[in-house]
């Protein structure tokens, strides 16, 4: 069979989300001897990667305000708990909050300390994507909250957070203003996954400003599964506590837990 060739003298492929690489020449054809000019474009309409954060340089049991990420950027503890560098059987570095000190697992209490990366700081009004994996202990209570912070400047912020039990939902928006409310409350039966004691849990947040007002999207599911293409919620916030500005990222100590993993 002989099919006739496509003569044309341009060229594009997509490469992931946003991201296109286009092809050129001068001329459909050429003729023998004949001089051809190549052009190569790209154009990037979606988000990039900004920076990869991890905790693996840290020293196992350095705390608080000592912790720092993989680029040497220290992060700050304020509000009550502790942060503490620990390590798994394969040598990866992660977070243990502990909430009520002095407690054991499975107790509760009133302290809802933050762990906030110092810079860079982020932009609700030019956009940015966070991504952490989270985890509850086996032997904290049945109503153990996770919390990785998105968004957050003095008493105000958002976060998204994890819960064994439904109160105030398995997977869950927290909006920290004048009050503390929870705009998105979702059952296991909508997100596609069972929050499970021991289980971590990967968390991908969205911030972007929509119509003037931030846009939060999240999307859940169980760290080294495949993630899910939609989102799982996204909410438009019209109250908004954060305007634009800069504002940090990081992790929550929950009284509701006790105790808390947090990884990037």
């Amino acid at each position: 069979d002989f099919t006739t060739p496509l003569l044309t003298n341009t060229a594009a492929v997509t490469a992931g989300p946003g991201y296109t690489l286009s092809k050129s020449e001068n001329a459909a054809s050429v003729s023998p001897g004949q001089n051809i000019t190549y052009t190569l474009t790209y154009a990037h309409g979606g988000q990039s990667l900004q920076l990869f954060d991890s905790y693996d340089n840290d020293i196992v049991n350095t705390s608080n305000n000592a912790i720092k990420g993989f680029d040497g950027t220290f992060y700050t503890a304020s509000g009550g708990g502790t942060f503490t560098v620990a390590t798994d059987p394969q040598n990866n570095h992660y977070i243990i909050s502990q909430a009520c000190l002095g407690m054991p697992a499975g107790v509760t209490c009133t302290t809802f300390g933050t762990l906030l990366r110092n810079g860079p700081t982020v932009n609700i009004c030019t956009g940015y994507t966070v991504e952490g994996n989270v985890l509850i202990p086996v032997g904290d209570h049945q109503g153990s909250d996770a919390h990785m912070v998105v968004g957050a400047s003095g008493t105000n912020a958002y976060m998204i957070g994890i819960s064994l039990d439904a109160f105030p939902g398995n997977f869950f928006l927290q909006k920290n203003a004048a009050t503390v409310t929870n705009p998105v409350t979702l059952l296991n039966s909508a997100i596609g996954t069972t929050i499970t004691a021991g289980v971590w849990y990967t968390i991908e947040a969205q911030v972007s400003l929509v119509g003037g007002f931030p846009n939060i999207c999240a999307k859940i599911w169980p760290t080294g599964n495949t993630p899910p293409v939609p989102w799982t919620f996204c909410y438009s916030d019209s109250t908004a506590p954060l305007p634009c500005g800069q504002y940090q990222i990081g992790w929550q100590a929950d009284g509701s837990a006790n105790f808390d993993d947090y990884s990037d």
